[in-house]
C-alpha cells in the first residue's frame, strides 16, 4: 500500500510539472558575433563569414559611403541562412553582418568597406641589355599596381606569381630569362582589378 502510495504521490508530481513545462520561456544566449570578409567585382560586392554558434540566420546591414561606418546607421539589406551573399551592385558601399535566432540578434560584425576595383591596365614592354621593362597608362581609381610573371608564352595568369608592386606607370625587372608579364591595378582599399594583356618580351 505505501508502495502505490508513492507512485500516485510521485505520478502527481510529475503530471503537475509537465502541465506547467508549457507554460516555461527559455531564454537562449545571443548567437555568436560574425566576422565578415568581401569580395569585390566591378557589378557585385560579396559578403561571407564562418557559421556562428547557436545561430540560425544572418542580417546583412550596408550603409552608403558618405554616411561613414557606423553600422548603427545602416539599413537592413537582407536576411539569409546561407554564409554568404552578392550584393548586385557598382555602388561603393559599407557592410556589417548580425547573427539571429528566434530569442534575439548578436552585436554588429567588423565592418567592411567596398570599392570597385579599377580597370584592367593596357601593357606594354622592351627589353634591353639584361633588363625588362614593363609600361602602362595610368588607370582611374588605381592606387598601386602588382606586376606579375609566369612562364614564357603563357596565355593565361594562372599559375602567374607577384613579380613586385609600384605606384608608378613602369616597373623593371632584371632578368636574361624569357618570361609572360600582366599587371593588376588595385585600389585604396587593396582590391585587386582584372589582369591586364599578356607580354613576352624576347630576350636574345
Amino acid at each position: 500500500m505505501k508502495n502505490k502510495l508513492k507512485l500516485i504521490g510521485f505520478t502527481g508530481v510529475l503530471v503537475a510539472f509537465l502541465m506547467v513545462l508549457p507554460a516555461c520561456t527559455i531564454i537562449w544566449d545571443p548567437p555568436g558575433t560574425p566576422t565578415i570578409s568581401i569580395t569585390v567585382s566591378a557589378t557585385t560586392t560579396t559578403i561571407d563569414w564562418w557559421p556562428t554558434l547557436l545561430a540560425t540566420g544572418y542580417i546583412v546591414y550596408r550603409g552608403p559611403i558618405s554616411g561613414g561606418d557606423n553600422p548603427n546607421t545602416f539599413n537592413e539589406l537582407a536576411r539569409t541562412t546561407n554564409l554568404y551573399y552578392t550584393d548586385n551592385t557598382d555602388t561603393d558601399f559599407f557592410y556589417a553582418v548580425k547573427a539571429y535566432h528566434s530569442d534575439g540578434t548578436s552585436a554588429f560584425s567588423n565592418v567592411m568597406r567596398a570599392s570597385k576595383p579599377p580597370a584592367a591596365p593596357v601593357i606594354t614592354e622592351v627589353h634591353d641589355a639584361g633588363e625588362t621593362t614593363i609600361s602602362w597608362d595610368a588607370v582611374p581609381g588605381a592606387a598601386k599596381y602588382i606586376v606579375l610573371h609566369g612562364n614564357a608564352g603563357a596565355t593565361s595568369v594562372n599559375g602567374f606569381t607577384i613579380l613586385g608592386d609600384t605606384t608608378e606607370t613602369t616597373y623593371k625587372h632584371t632578368t636574361t630569362t624569357a618570361r609572360s608579364y600582366a599587371v593588376r591595378a588595385a585600389n585604396a582599399d587593396d582590391f585587386e582589378g582584372p589582369a591586364s594583356n599578356i607580354v613576352t618580351p624576347v630576350v636574345p
